[in-house]
């Protein structure tokens, strides 16, 4: 039988920037041994695709009406493409879970998919804030050191939204907090 008086839930959701000044969300979800933590970005993906339509629809309507040739139809058709098929693998959240017996499971929600990782608990050595540097500049990603047959692998969290240090301190405080 299941008491439910000892069952612990806790969720807290923060709002904080990330290195390009966009906002971040960032929830945390407590149960018993379990707890997860999502880092979702602000996407403004809509604004993309109704900018692509208009484009696309301007460009075919010139393309009818003889005002633009075949080739510049062309070019700008593959540059609107292109550019639409670069936000669709725009990365809108991330997943930390932590399930203390088990382990720890990475998740990252595109568009259009989602990517997954499983690292054994008793594989995960640390748990740390490195500093990286990212185009001219020092940024920094939550990291987990952990055991590979091959030697140590870093992984880091949450790259692609890209969080402040402030962020990191606040989900490594939360994480630690919870591992005592």
């Amino acid at each position: 039988m299941v008491l439910f008086n000892n069952i612990k839930k806790c969720q807290t959701s923060e709002t904080f920037l990330n290195i390009y000044q966009d906002k971040i969300y960032v929830s945390i979800k407590r149960q018993n041994n379990a707890m997860g933590v999502t880092v979702r970005r602000n996407s403004k993906i809509y604004l993309h695709f109704i900018i692509f339509i208009l484009l696309f629809l301007t460009n075919v309507t010139s393309f009818v009406f003889n005002l633009i040739s075949t080739a510049l139809f062309s070019i700008v058709f593959i540059v609107l493409t292109l550019s639409f098929y670069i936000k669709l693998g725009c990365i809108i959240e991330e997943t930390l879970i932590i399930i203390k017996p088990l382990g720890y499971q990475l998740s990252t929600k595109y568009l259009m998919g989602q990517k997954s990782k499983f690292i054994p608990y008793e594989k995960v050595q640390n748990v740390f804030i490195n500093e990286v540097i990212f185009k001219q500049k020092i940024i920094y990603l939550l990291t987990i050191l952990a055991k590979e047959s091959s030697g140590e692998i870093l992984l880091p969290l949450f790259e692609g939204c890209k969080p402040r240090l402030s962020c990191l301190e606040f989900i490594y405080k939360v994480l630690f907090q919870d591992n005592t």
